[in-house]
């Protein structure tokens, strides 16, 4: 966001690797030919990678639930890979801290349920400090603090148990939740204390009424014509920016300004 709107900044870097998570600029990526590592972590802007050490021999990562964060205590990046122990066949955590440690560990999973841990073998969202592997329509989510290493259970918030149109995105400081309650309108949760699972219903936002302008949006970025959904994809600005995508092939995304109600779109390029 640039004075208020929505630009577009473009640099060269080829993705030789599969990008699974960012932060801070940094991305995790799997690099796939090298036999002495099986990730590294990228700095796109200057083109620097930082490869990680090699995974213990009797441990199966998950490659789409790894995720890199930041803890802002200790000032350290940290690569969290959840996977299966193949000596005791059960989920587990391997934890790294980037620069630090020469090997992996394992974060402790025995106090979990076995459908915690199965909810760990899902895409994580990171935020300032935690991890979060959220489901639809599931009634908790693992929260791992990042600086202390330690799983917890959150409860989804209040009457939103069961409830299948609900759009988990991180603000890049909370993990926030869109409950849908109509085509263009959803309840905005955000989980203000992740250490004790205290959940903040910050207000609604409601675009029934300027269905029109997207209307004429859809017809101006050259999509078909007809019924088309709205769904949140992501914050800027730490939950100032609704960012949302269309939910036809196109390269277009829509960015709703919560504080002034403006409406804007941004060409990404690419088709999603």
């Amino acid at each position: 966001m640039v004075k208020g709107r929505g630009e577009i900044s473009r640099f060269r870097y080829d993705f030789a690797n599969l990008c699974i998570s960012s932060c801070n600029g940094l991305t995790l990526e799997h690099y796939i030919s090298r036999a002495d590592s099986q990730y590294c972590i990228a700095n796109p802007a200057t083109n620097r990678h930082f490869y990680l050490p090699p995974f213990p021999t009797s441990f199966t990562h998950e490659l789409h639930c790894s995720a890199i964060a930041y803890t802002a205590a200790s000032m350290v990046y940290k690569v969290v890979c959840p996977g299966i122990d193949k000596t005791s066949k059960s989920t587990v955590c391997a934890i790294l801290t980037v620069g630090v440690d020469s090997s992996w560990r394992y974060v402790q999973t025995e106090h979990l349920s076995p459908d915690t841990k199965r909810l760990l073998l899902k895409n994580p969202l990171t935020d300032e400090g935690f991890l979060h592997w959220p489901e639809k329509k599931g009634t908790h989510i693992p929260t791992l603090n990042v600086e202390t290493e330690i799983i917890t259970e959150t409860r989804v918030p209040p009457g939103c148990n069961g409830k299948e149109l609900m759009y988990y995105l991180s603000s890049g400081r909370s993990l926030t939740v869109l409950v849908q309650c109509s085509g263009f309108s959803w309840d905005v949760w955000e989980l203000t204390k992740p250490e004790n699972g205290e959940w903040t219903k910050i207000g609604r936002i409601d675009l029934e009424g300027r269905k029109w302008k997207f209307e004429e949006l859809v017809i101006e970025c050259g999509c078909n014509t007809g019924p088309f959904a709205l769904w949140p994809v992501g914050w800027l600005n730490y939950a100032q920016v609704l960012v949302l995508h269309i939910s036809y092939l196109t390269q277009v995304c829509i960015l709703y300004n919560v504080v002034s109600q403006e409406i804007d779109f941004v060409d990404m390029g690419r088709v999603f």
